[in-house]
């Protein structure tokens, strides 16, 4: 790991999680994959059925509000020069994470757009999920666009399209060797919430350890079981701001984890569109 990441989480305030949660669900599913020179290698592994959707509890039933429904014909962003800015060398790690969430955000989602503009290492992303949908069917460029109205497996699927989406990012386009500051970003924009979240921090720390590319095989994607969510409408969250909340428990390898997701607008996705980033995941006890 070079001293720019090693300084960068020194500067961000790391709180504690417990063991196999720390490292975020990537720990579960890509730590079993193999980075090879094809990297299409990954270790299968045995996985339950996916269980129905999520059991609502009871409060989210009290909570869940009519949402509008999103513009069904959103155009489809386009790289800007910011954003293809900010992904680029010249801004470093510190400095991106010094930007607002939005320019986070933005930039984030340039190799989603690049993605579906060249499609070079799509096949990093034709895992299938239990249902037949491919992990690249959450790119929210060309597949599903969230809102406040989306159900917690979409949310948390379209976060494993983030997953996968550091993962996928190469020093060049004939190379395996992972470009760890474009991952980085991606962590610091569409995936997490805040760069100073324990989940970020700990991403920060898994990418700096993962020298390859990486891939989900459809065995790691289909190792899911919803177990119920919340969707707690204008909550107000520690910075003091307010937004919409959605709280779920998620089954993965035999373990459950608690993960929560914060709804941010996104004017380039379409009216009521946004992105769910990730605010904290935990281990739940059973």
């Amino acid at each position: 790991m070079t001293n720019r990441l090693k300084n960068l989480r020194e500067k961000l305030p790391v709180r504690k999680l417990k063991a196999s949660g720390a490292m975020g669900l990537a720990a579960l599913s890509l730590a079993g994959c193999l980075a090879s020179g094809d990297a299409k290698a990954s270790t299968p592994k045995p996985s339950p059925s996916i269980s129905q959707e999520a059991t609502p509890s009871t409060a989210s039933t009290e909570t869940l509000a009519p949402v509008a429904p999103a513009t069904p014909e959103a155009p489809k962003p386009s790289v800007d020069a910011i954003s293809e800015q900010l992904m680029s060398p010249s801004v470093s790690i510190e400095e991106f994470a010094k930007y607002p969430q939005s320019a986070r955000i933005a930039a984030g989602l340039v190799p989603a757009i690049e993605l579906e503009d060249n499609w070079i290492g799509m096949d990093l992303f034709s895992g299938s999920f239990s249902d037949g949908t491919t992990l690249d069917s959450y790119n929210p460029i060309r597949g599903k666009v969230l809102n406040v109205g989306s159900t917690f497996k979409d949310i948390y699927r379209q976060n494993m399209f983030f997953e996968q989406l550091m993962s996928a990012q190469r020093v060049s386009s004939n190379e395996t060797t992972l470009d760890k500051d474009r991952a980085i970003k991606i962590a610091l924009g569409p995936y997490s919430y805040s760069p100073e979240s324990t989940v970020a921090v700990s991403k920060i720390k898994a990418i700096g350890n993962q020298p390859n590319l990486l891939k989900f095989s459809s065995d790691n994607l289909r190792d899911e079981s919803f177990i119920s969510y919340e969707l707690k409408r204008d909550t107000q969250l520690d910075d003091g701001t307010t937004a919409d909340v959605m709280e779920g428990v998620v089954e993965v390898g035999g373990q459950q984890y608690t993960l929560i997701f914060v709804f941010v607008p996104v004017e380039s996705l379409g009216a009521g569109n946004g992105i769910w980033t990730l605010q904290s995941l935990e281990e739940t006890a059973k």
